[in-house]
């Protein structure tokens, strides 16, 4: 025996002789067996562990050899030996019941028919737990069958997750199936154009469904999942465009005060898909109008210069014109000619039109009535 007998005072060392006491080997009859317990249950984790030690009342020497000696066997399963597996939870009885989230027909959800599934029932064995037999066969998972079951949660998007294409350009179509045997599930899509395609089952278009649209529109693209047991179909709504090259605002130069005045927006190219039309019109900047018709109706109730800008939304482009138009309380039209010889000296140039047109204009807007 080793220690000090203070802090500040140096270690001691104590031999203590016993073999005045230990006089003698030990031998069989020193020792008995003893039963590993849990208050008084011998089965620990499916086992019962017996142990060799000396009697209380024994005074002897085991050796150096000696050795534990212990014996184990397996027990009957019990419900003791069992958890509640996932999705499970205890009740107040002991029993493990279904949790108010969980719906023990999912665990079949992916199942294919003719393969199989662990069909859960409610238990499983405690890790690490080796009883054997007893209730073992009822509490155990077992393998079934995969039923057959009606397609359930059908989904249909685009590889992209968007609802625009471009005109001409490959649309990739994907099908998913929540529920349903998707082996004997067959798909039908409608691109709505007139065109459809139908395929045995789900898994033959993982890599997805291509096509492409010669004109532009919405169109209702429909899925049509069917076996045995029923139906399903999903749609979504595609806008298909083209690419938005060009816009003129179409207005008058001069307008009189408190008289509608028409404005068009003149796309090019003219068909380009769904769009839409924000105007400002006159000196109110903070609250545009918005249609989705290219022509508007306004009148001005101040006379002076107003400024008419134009935004056109398609797809991802947008596009703006602005004009100025002079409001005056009254003015007279005149109808302007040209010299019939003014296109044999400039054959197909428009830019002299566009020339004069700019001067005319500048000239109208700064005469007065």
């Amino acid at each position: 025996i080793f220690g000090h007998f203070s802090h500040r005072s140096e270690w001691q060392l104590v031999k203590i002789d016993f073999r005045s006491i230990f006089n003698r080997r030990c031998t069989e009859a020193d020792y008995q067996t003893w039963h590993l317990h849990n208050q008084g249950e011998p089965c620990l984790m499916g086992v019962k562990r017996i142990y060799r030690k000396l009697k209380p009342t024994s005074r002897c020497v085991m050796g150096k050899t000696y050795s534990v000696t212990m014996t184990s066997a397996p027990c009957d399963c019990t419900e003791a030996d069992f958890e509640c597996d996932y999705g499970y939870e205890r009740r107040t009885d002991g029993k493990c019941s279904p949790a108010f989230w969980f719906h023990p027909s999912s665990m079949s959800r992916s199942c294919t028919t003719g393969m199989t599934f662990l069909n859960s029932t409610g238990y499983r064995k405690v890790v690490s737990n080796n009883c054997t037999a007893g209730v073992i066969a009822e509490y155990t998972a077992r393998r079934q069958h995969c039923p057959i079951q009606a397609p359930k949660g059908l989904h249909l998007v685009t590889s992209e997750g968007r609802l625009t294409a471009t005109l001409g350009a490959n649309v990739t179509f994907l099908v998913f199936l929540e529920e349903g045997d998707g082996a004997r599930t067959s798909i039908t899509v409608d691109f709505g154009d007139g065109h459809a395609l139908t395929y045995s089952n789900v898994s033959s278009i993982e890599d997805g469904i291509k096509h492409i649209y010669k004109s532009i529109g919405i169109y209702r693209v429909t899925a049509t999942g069917e076996n045995s047991l029923g139906s399903e179909t999903t749609m979504l709504f595609l806008h298909v465009t083209c690419q938005l090259e060009h816009i003129h605002l179409s207005a008058p130069f001069v307008a009189v005060r408190n008289k509608e005045v028409n404005l068009t927006a003149v796309l090019h190219p003219s068909q380009v898909g769904t769009v839409t039309y924000i105007w400002w019109i006159g000196n109110n900047s903070e609250q545009p109008v918005i249609t989705l018709g290219g022509s508007v109706a306004c009148t001005f109730s101040r006379e002076g210069i107003n400024t008419v800008t134009v935004q056109v939304s398609a797809g991802n482009t947008i596009l703006q014109d602005r004009k100025t138009i002079a409001v005056h309380e009254y003015f007279r039209s005149h109808l302007l000619a040209f010299s019939s010889n003014l296109d044999e000296h400039n054959p197909d140039v428009a830019e002299w039109r566009l020339d004069v047109s700019r001067v005319i204009r500048s000239s109208l807007i700064q005469t007065q009535p």
